[in-house]
């Protein structure tokens, strides 16, 4: 991970836990060389059932690399609330609402995030510059939505002003469809 520093060859990391466990400080790994990088756009860490660490930091990263050029984050079944705390997601709110750049795709299927988290995390797009511009794929299947009165009326909102959205997925989320 030390070489995605300064490296600007690379565009993407990805990395699933389909044939072995992914290492518990991954995501926190991803995240220090986000401090510096400026080519990475595209992040898949998925499947973490433990994760040790690294939410703050993505939000470090995130506020501090005005450069930083990520548009897509996929975090699907990494448990971050379960491993945690709610304040996992309070800082996963922060991180998308420091990002520079435009999110295009943003998915966090799986991740257990309970209905406080996820108000915060649909807030932090709601009031990003520039996010409902570019938002064109939203995945939060498997999280706690449906049983929060403030986290509906968030998704409404920012459904609302998400004209280039094509994708939402919330399966498992307690939303009913009218």
């Amino acid at each position: 991970m030390q070489a995605l520093h300064h490296n600007t060859y690379f565009t993407a990391v990805h990395a699933c836990s389909s044939l072995a466990p992914l290492p518990r400080d991954l995501l926190f790994q991803v995240a220090t060389a986000l401090q510096h990088n400026t080519s990475i756009t595209d992040i898949q860490v998925r499947g973490i059932s433990d994760p040790k660490s690294g939410l703050r930091e993505l939000a470090a990263a995130c506020a501090s690399n005005q450069a930083l050029a990520l548009t897509s984050l996929d975090l699907s079944g990494t448990r971050i609330s379960k491993s945690l705390g709610t304040a996992a997601a309070l800082q996963l709110a922060d991180a998308l609402l420091a990002l520079p750049a435009p999110l295009r795709s943003l998915k966090l299927s799986g991740c257990e995030i309970p209905s406080k988290g996820m108000a915060s995390i649909l807030n932090s797009l709601v009031g990003s510059t520039h996010s409902h511009a570019s938002l064109e794929v939203l995945a939060l299947s498997g999280n706690e939505i449906g049983g929060g009165r403030e986290t509906m009326k968030v998704l409404g909102s920012l459904l609302k002003m998400c004209a280039g959205l094509r994708r939402v997925e919330l399966r498992g989320c307690g939303v009913e469809v009218a």
